[in-house]
Parts: structure tokens; C-alpha cells; sequence
């Protein structure tokens, strides 16, 4: 698999986190990137880097890969770019989370406030947020793709083979498919 650097910045562009991922394919839905459990990170992932959208998701599976510390995070952010560099996308503080248990959670609005009006934040950039945030809490509330099965399915191919996937080929279920 090819590494590919992802760099999460705070907007305006002011750095913030960046990472070494592995490139695991492309599919309908965008670009899909591995991040491996190891020493310094208890949790396996994949992150979806949309065609488009103001969003950017990681299907997570905790410690040891138990299939039953699994949730999903979605960063509320500029559209992803990809450049010579790498992925690059401003966060814009607004996090949802839908746990195993199938709740869901929007997270940090207050911090989305503070920044807004720090930063300050264009209105049009507000508005795209805001926007974002509702499709993604739909999205995730009716399960639709690739939210319901899709994401599971790539991080359990990624934990399972390391190897990446055909474009826009069904990968196999398994247990962490089941929810």
C-alpha cells in the first residue's frame, strides 16, 4: 500500500495534525485511507475522504479490534484536497459521532461558535457547516451509505489483508459488517 501524508488543519489553514495514512483504494464514494493499530494508537481506522462534501469520516475499531468498540466520527470540515503533498482540509470544530449502539452525537458546537467568531468565519463557510452537519446527522440517523455497512467493510478487509480494494467492488462481510 502507498502512504499518503493527511494533514488536518484549524481554519483559516493554521496547522494542526498531520499523519501518515495508507491508501487502500477509490470508490464511489470517495478516497479510503488505513491507519493501523500500533503502540502509540489503541484503535484501528479507516477515513473516507469524500468527492465531495464538507465532511470527512473514520470508521473506528477499538483496543485488540473488538468488534463491539466500534463508532464512527465525522469531522465537519472544508472539502478535502488532494495535492502533491498530500490530503489536506480545514476542521470546523462541529464533530458527530454514531456510537456501536447506534446513537449519535454532534459534538463541539460550542467550539464552532468561539471559532466563528474568532477566526472569524465567512458567512457562506458557516452556512456550508451548518448544512453539512444536518445532511451528516441524516445520513447517519437512516444509516445510508457509506455509513449503514460500507466503511465497516473496508477497515475489516484493511485489518484483515493490509491490501488494498478494487474500485467499486462489494467487499466481503464479516464480523465487523454486523451491526
Amino acid at each position: 500500500m502507498a502512504s499518503i501524508r493527511v494533514y488536518k488543519q484549524k481554519y483559516p489553514a493554521r496547522p494542526h495534525l498531520s499523519s501518515d495514512l495508507e491508501v487502500i483504494g477509490t470508490d464511489s464514494f470517495g478516497t479510503w485511507l488505513y491507519r493501523a493499530r500500533d503502540v502509540s494508537l489503541d484503535r484501528s481506522g479507516v477515513q473516507l475522504m469524500p468527492h465531495q462534501g464538507w465532511w470527512t469520516a473514520w470508521w473506528w475499531i477499538g483496543w485488540a479490534n473488538d468488534p463491539s468498540r466500534r463508532w464512527i466520527a465525522v469531522d465537519i470540515c472544508t472539502p478535502p484536497i488532494l495535492s502533491a503533498e498530500g490530503w489536506r482540509y480545514d476542521d470546523l470544530e462541529i464533530d458527530l459521532v454514531r456510537l456501536a449502539d447506534g446513537s449519535i452525537l454532534v459534538l463541539d458546537e460550542d467550539e464552532f461558535e468561539q471559532a466563528r467568531n474568532s477566526a472569524p468565519y465567512p458567512q457562506e463557510i458557516v452556512a456550508a457547516a451548518l448544512s453539512a452537519r444536518d445532511e451528516v446527522h441524516r445520513m447517519l440517523e437512516q444509516a445510508d451509505e457509506p455509513f449503514h455497512s460500507h466503511g465497516w467493510r473496508h477497515l475489516e478487509t484493511a485489518i484483515a489483508t493490509g491490501t488494498a480494494f478494487p474500485d467499486d467492488q462489494p467487499v466481503p462481510n464479516g464480523p465487523l459488517a454486523a451491526h
